[in-house]
């Protein structure tokens, strides 16, 4: 599975540049401002790039609306507070390829309290919820802006995605603010609107 990524984008008069392939779990790191957001906003068909290019595993999304690219976008306040956690996991979950077994797996996975309602759950709690949301909606890209800062447990939870990923066939970009996140294949660094790529 591979995303390649080829943006020139502008808004605001901000530019972002950024141009890589990869695959596995990428982290994109910068400072506030740097364009991560916009970056993962314009993958996702949720923000305006017009001339940019977007292809997931050989398919030329770039043109798609957001809901046909194969890609979900999760951020902080990607969750319904009305909705129990347990409702709110199979939310638009894909029952071609998610079975009783995953949910439970993904549950587990993550520790998420079942039977309470999203207004009842903590911040980390929370994002654990929309994790498990996205990981369950049947895309091939994940995109998770800053869900994992609030976790306490992060490395366990990475730990968690990158099994879960590698046996679904997901790739998953995750943007973080000022640090890494462990076990990346790839780091991609923004600083200004232009993504460098770096060792993780």
């Amino acid at each position: 599975m591979t995303i390649d990524i080829d943006i020139i984008a502008e808004t605001g008069g901000f530019k972002l540049n950024a141009r890589f392939r990869a695959a596995g779990i990428i982290n994109v790191t910068g400072e506030n401002g740097s364009g991560k957001t916009f970056l993962l906003r314009c993958i996702a068909g949720l923000a305006s790039c017009q001339g940019s290019r977007v292809i997931v595993n050989g398919r030329d999304v770039s043109f798609y609306p957001p809901e046909r690219r194969s890609i979900v976008y999760a951020s902080q306040n990607s969750y319904f507070m009305s909705m129990t956690s347990d409702r709110h996991i199979v939310y638009g979950i894909d029952t071609t390829r998610f079975d009783r077994s995953a949910v439970s797996e993904v549950t587990e996975g993550l520790m998420i309290p079942l039977g309470k309602r999203m207004s009842q759950l903590s911040q980390g709690q929370r994002m654990r919820v929309a994790i498990a949301t996205a990981l369950l909606s049947g895309k091939e890209v994940l995109l998770l802006d800053e869900v994992i800062s609030n976790l306490s447990d992060g490395r366990d939870v990475m730990s968690f995605l990158r099994e879960f990923s590698k046996k679904n066939g997901l790739d998953l970009m995750i943007v973080s603010h000022g640090y890494s996140v462990p076990e990346a294949d790839l780091l991609v660094r923004m600083n200004m609107g232009t993504a460098t790529l770096e060792p993780p």
